[in-house]
């Protein structure tokens, strides 16, 4: 058992095995003392079953923001924002969450069983690898 699970489970988590791997789905009671400090402050949100793809390079906020649902230039460093990813007719392909890590790199993550098919999708548009 890692760390954070172990975290979890100390702190009353109800876990669900999703894709193979174990992450909280609740805390208790919708009102307890955890959910509150969530929705009115900080807390931990555990990516483990999440695949994230980093973009990275002087044109990574262009390359994103054609792909991207909301502004990606509006995202200040060390910001979160959810987007959607969308068919040239709008219809919503995928739903990700973007953290801006510095001026030029952003990580998408990506909702378990997704994360391939977002990577083929931003792979269709990209023009230079960094190996």
């Amino acid at each position: 058992m890692n760390r954070l699970i172990h975290f979890h489970l100390k702190h009353g988590a109800e876990l669900e095995e999703i894709g193979g791997i174990e992450i909280p789905i609740r805390y208790g009671s919708r009102f307890n003392q955890e959910i509150q400090t969530m929705l009115k402050g900080t807390g931990i949100y555990d990516v483990s079953s999440m695949l994230n793809i980093q973009v990275k390079g002087p044109d990574a906020e262009p390359f994103l923001q054609g792909m991207m649902s909301n502004d990606v230039s509006a995202l200040k460093i060390g910001g979160f924002q959810p987007h959607f990813i969308c068919a040239s007719r709008g219809k919503i392909e995928h739903r990700i969450e973007m953290i801006r890590y510095d001026e030029e790199t952003y990580w998408l993550c990506c909702a378990h069983g997704e994360g391939m098919d977002v990577g083929r999708k931003l792979d269709q548009f990209h023009i230079i690898e960094d190996l």
